[in-house]
């Protein structure tokens, strides 16, 4: 369900987002790519009581590393990454609303894939081509919110906490109102107004 929200998310914000990007890859004289180091996605949209957030960042952003590897050492760095992104009040900072975490879940994509999903295949070259592959992050949150009505800002803690996520696009749906900024580990805070 949460797809669809973001479908919707990205088709209603297209344009601002677009306007952004093109200012951004017009100042920093490239355009822009799906896959940026450095740069990051955040999508609030609350619809009802529900809000959802979504955090999708390529993984050399959060991790440090973005191809596979069966390293201890990159394994032991997906585990703390991993808990650290399951702690959501470490992360954002819900203005009023009386907004309650009911789930999460976090994606390392082909990171965490590679051994599950190829186990006693004799495909090498499909195995070798996922090792090799970029990789995303995509991490998601559910809250059920009180007084939807009285959400009136997040503040997001996630470049502060992973120093590679240097800017933070945010784009957001609340309460019949739609936006988009960029924070970073200066300016986190996001008005909803």
């Amino acid at each position: 369900m949460h797809c669809l929200r973001g479908l919707i998310l990205l088709l209603a914000l297209g344009v601002s987002a677009g306007l952004i990007h093109a200012e951004g890859a017009h100042h920093q004289g490239h355009s822009h790519q799906a896959h940026m180091h450095g740069k990051a996605e955040l999508l609030v949209v609350l619809e009802g009581q529900q809000l959802d957030i979504e955090l999708r960042s390529p993984a050399v952003n959060v991790l440090g590393f973005e191809h596979y590897t069966d390293s201890l050492e990159h394994q032991a760095q997906m585990t703390k990454v991993k808990v650290a992104l399951t702690e959501a009040g470490a992360l954002f900072y819900l203005g009023a609303g009386g907004c309650r975490l009911l789930d999460q879940r976090i994606d390392f994509g082909a990171l965490a894939k590679v051994d599950d999903d190829h186990e006693g295949h004799a495909d090498s070259d499909l195995v070798a081509e996922e090792k090799s592959a970029h990789s995303d992050v995509q991490a998601y949150y559910q809250y059920r919110c009180e007084q939807p009505d009285k959400l009136d800002s997040l503040t997001a803690d996630i470049p502060v906490i992973f120093p590679g996520v240097e800017l933070l696009q945010v784009e957001w749906i609340v309460n019949g109102r739609q936006g988009a900024s960029v924070i970073d580990a200066r300016r986190r805070d996001v008005s909803f107004r």
